[in-house]
């Protein structure tokens, strides 16, 4: 395949992973059903209208500047820097312009009771919910149009890399859609698809006391079992062709004690230099490296960025994470019960509107500062097993393996253009992780002391939660949960 170079500005591998967490997150809240009233007739036009202009709005915000940065590109070259800057600020504040949109057209223009209720697809398999979705996903696709123009300007007009070739727009699409739209499809699936068909099976079924309990395991199972196939179709990717590459990771993870059902090469027309792991259980278990990082890696980096995901496993990071969403979304529905009644009854409108925007701001920042300040230690973690995995027995710290973790991690920031002191959410910064690779080169016995540390913030973070929310169980009653 030939090999291509991209720029992306900030849609590097880091920011791809955190906004679609956050996106995740923002899905499974708006498909939350919140009132069960429906539209009087007199508002039924009002509703669409509104619906509709706020994806005009949205639109426009993406393609006005999109056409002004493109000009102004190409008109003037040398204020490609200063171009960088105002795109990747742009880009934030259209993330965030795109979701308050959506927000208001869901909740002022009660674009969800129109489908749910109105157009009465609330007992449809998943259809209802992804109409409900639409605006956004809609306003998604057209920006992506937009950016596309920006980029390809943005690599025009790069000095680094002078006739290399970009993405088409077809692959370009395909790349965000595939990591946007197939990963929202795959959620909505496991979440809304399972127990919307429950309902359908068994329709009377909810209100007996066994129910809510065999739900969860249904859908625990599904997430467990189906999600990991459900991104290696997704995600396009294909098994790891045989050769010197695949037998090196395969005595790897021998040497580490190490079991997967395949090694994936994830296609990302050579615009990604990243790698990840998924699966709870030994089958299906796969892990995914990128086209772009195995073509620009020494195969021993690669090896070091392998060890790194089987760190997340041997470290038990995926199921610790798993522990962490189910109880603190447990909790947070503890919390929250008293708004989730048919209605909002004995709210007005701007009461309805501000309690709602308080507890989803609690519920983000909550995730935001906790699960973040989780994920950077248990990634520094994975580091140290990568460090380890190169090593020749693969369980003791050298100095080669620390010095052939931190050339992958900087080749790895390098391909996707991500500046050493960028801080991240779910990673610290490249420097701050190189920095804390160093100190262990200095002074090894660091290491235990650390993995001791780490430990104690999982198991305090773990039973605190787990204690908590089964505090809440015993003082509110479980049937809170699924009134």
């Amino acid at each position: 395949m030939e090999k291509r170079l991209r720029y992306f500005c900030l849609m590097r591998a880091g920011w791809i992973q955190e906004m679609q967490l956050l996106f995740i997150l923002f899905i499974c809240l708006a498909c939350m059903p919140l009132e069960d009233r429906a539209i009087p007739a007199a508002d039924w036009q009002e509703s669409l209208v509104g619906t509709l202009l706020g994806i005009i709005l949205v639109a426009l915000a993406a393609e006005l500047p999109a056409r002004w940065l493109t000009a102004r590109l190409r008109r003037d070259p040398s204020r490609r820097p200063r171009i960088v800057r105002w795109y990747n600020r742009w880009r934030m504040i259209y993330l965030a312009l795109s979701i308050s949109v959506y927000a208001v057209t869901r909740l002022g223009f009660n674009w969800g009771h129109l489908v749910r209720t109105n157009w009465d697809l609330a007992n449809t398999i998943l259809l209802g919910d992804v109409l409900v979705l639409a605006p956004l996903l809609i306003t998604l696709v057209l920006s992506w149009l937009s950016f596309y123009r920006v980029e390809l300007a943005l690599h025009d007009t790069s000095a680094a890399h002078p006739g290399a070739p970009f993405w088409t727009g077809r692959e370009y699409l395909s790349f965000y859609s595939r990591h946007y739209l197939g990963l929202v499809f795959a959620v909505l699936i496991l979440l809304v698809g399972i127990p919307e068909t429950l309902q359908l099976l068994m329709p009377d079924a909810h209100t007996e006391p066994w129910f809510p309990l065999a739900s969860l395991f249904i859908y625990m199972g599904g997430a467990v079992v189906l999600m990991p196939w459900l991104l290696t179709v997704v995600w396009s990717t294909r098994s790891l062709p045989a050769g010197p590459l695949r037998d090196r990771l395969e005595a790897a993870a021998k040497k580490l004690h190490f079991r997967f059902t395949d090694i994936r090469l994830w296609n990302t027309y050579g615009g990604l230099a990243n790698a990840m792991v998924t699966g709870l259980l030994r089958h299906p278990r796969y892990i995914f490296l990128s086209d772009h990082l195995i073509d620009n890696l020494t195969p021993q980096q690669v090896e070091a960025v392998f060890g790194h995901e089987v760190g997340h496993v041997k470290h038990l990071h995926l199921q610790l994470y798993l522990a962490f969403f189910v109880l603190s979304t447990t909790l947070i529905g503890f919390l929250t019960a008293d708004f989730q009644v048919a209605g909002w009854e004995g709210f007005t409108r701007p009461a309805f509107l501000s309690a709602l925007l308080a507890t989803g701001g609690v519920g983000f920042g909550y995730f935001w500062l906790v699960f973040g300040f989780l994920s950077r230690r248990c990634e520094r973690q994975a580091d140290i097993h990568g460090c380890k995995a190169v090593s020749p027995d693969g369980c003791c710290l050298t100095p080669d393996g620390i010095r052939t973790f931190i050339t992958a991690l900087e080749r790895v920031a390098e391909l996707n253009g991500i500046r050493k002191d960028r801080p991240s959410w779910l990673h610290s910064s490249i420097a701050r992780r190189v920095a804390f690779l160093e100190k262990l080169l200095e002074r090894p016995t660091d290491e235990p002391r650390f993995q001791r540390r780490l430990a104690v913030i999982k198991w305090l973070l773990f039973l605190g939660l787990l204690s908590v929310t089964l505090l809440c169980g015993q003082y509110y009653g479980w049937s809170r949960l699924w009134q």
